[in-house]
């Protein structure tokens, strides 16, 4: 059983049932004070940390990587990487993962955020994994390949 199974948690749903016979969600879960307190703490502590991207092997620091340009300088129009990072790390403490698909290609190379109820990650079997994507009209494929995905997950798995 999952991390997440042997505490009750269904992916599919997002909701817990409480011992109180309450179904709980990751949005029911932030309107409890404690619960939002830590979630804005510890996203707000996880945004402010500095990016480094590091060369092959070694403690050289590559600040002309797109990585660290989207990461650290710009991931999208719309967000800072102060926020682009508290995003990502509220939804891994509500959801147990948090996805932004990686656009490296264009006039604009971006990180474009993706609700994690939006997206399953699926196992081929060839072995790879594909992301697929609920279609929001936003121009996001229903499929997107590992290398295209910036997945962050829980230690606690699932």
């Amino acid at each position: 059983m999952t991390a997440y199974g042997d505490l009750g948690w269904s992916n599919s749903t997002g909701l817990f049932a409480s011992t109180a016979g309450s179904n709980v969600s990751p949005e029911t879960a932030m309107k409890v004070s404690t619960f939002f307190a830590g979630v804005r703490l510890l996203s707000f502590v996880v945004g402010r940390l500095p990016v480094a991207i590091f060369r092959n092997n070694t403690r050289d620091q590559d600040r002309a990587h797109l990585a660290y340009r989207l990461l650290a300088k710009r991931p999208n129009s719309w967000q800072t990487p102060f926020r682009f990072k508290q995003w990502m790390f509220s939804n891994v403490l509500r959801w147990g993962n948090s996805y932004a698909w990686i656009i490296p290609d264009g006039p604009d190379p971006r990180l474009e955020p993706i609700h994690p109820s939006k997206v399953t990650p699926e196992r081929l079997t060839s072995g790879a994994v594909v992301y697929r994507v609920e279609s929001n009209d936003s121009g996001i494929p229903k499929r997107i390949a590992a290398e295209q995905m910036m997945h962050w997950q829980s230690p606690f798995g699932d």
